[in-house]
């Protein structure tokens, strides 16, 4: 099953077009219901969450994810594997995806409770710089959505991310992190506090003293 969701990422990388015959042949739905089935399988649930995010990448795709129940998919995978790194890497950048083509994205995701788990996940030992990025970024995407915003000042994430800015050398880390930051803070007192307490502040002036020279950050 593993192997069957890696060969149709490969696939749709290749060729976005082919999301949609795929999605008649039914496919798409098959990564889901593979999924369901080995649950805490580390690649599967990495391969299936991969197959899922490919397909994103091409807007005429979504229709196909939501019948096939995909968001639900990989959602429940964040959930049933906390603490795997690459399942939650992909799963990130899928739901990133998501919140670009379907604004209902961004609800789901509150009611699911998956941001505590990627916030745990930042800070585990291994969490390399794509993976924080991945998370960074979806955190900036989520933040756009007025209770997801809310949601992601309570879940403790906040603290994470200053660490990530703190810790890390690597500049596209700091630049996430300071866009992740930006968006949570935008029209939220409340998370303006928490950054401000988290020490967020010195950690971004300490990052643009850093790299005085990149525009970006």
């Amino acid at each position: 099953q593993a192997e069957a969701c890696c060969t149709l990422a490969e696939m749709i990388w290749l060729d976005p077009a082919i999301s949609t015959k795929l999605a008649h042949e039914g496919a798409i739905e098959l990564i889901a219901i593979c999924m369901g089935r080995f649950t805490t399988n580390l690649k599967v649930q990495q391969m299936g969450c991969g197959a899922f995010r490919a397909l994103t990448y091409d807007k005429t795709s979504v229709p196909f994810i939501k019948d096939a129940d995909g968001l639900a998919a990989v959602l429940s995978s964040m959930k049933n594997n906390p603490t795997k790194l690459l399942v939650q890497r992909e799963a990130c950048y899928f739901l990133q995806n998501m919140l670009v083509h379907e604004n209902e994205t961004a609800n789901s995701i509150s009611k699911s409770r998956v941001v505590p788990i990627i916030a745990d996940a930042m800070a585990n030992e291994h969490a390399d710089a794509e993976f924080i990025q991945s998370v960074c970024g979806l955190i900036a995407n989520l933040a756009l959505n007025k209770r997801a915003k809310a949601a992601i000042g309570k879940s403790g994430a906040i603290d994470c991310i200053v660490e990530a800015l703190n810790s890390s050398e690597d500049l596209e880390v700091k630049q996430a992190a300071c866009s992740a930051l930006k968006h949570v803070a935008l029209e939220s007192l409340e998370n303006q506090e928490r950054i401000s307490e988290a020490g967020g502040l010195e950690a971004v002036f300490c990052a643009i003293k850093g790299f005085a020279g990149d525009e970006v950050l």
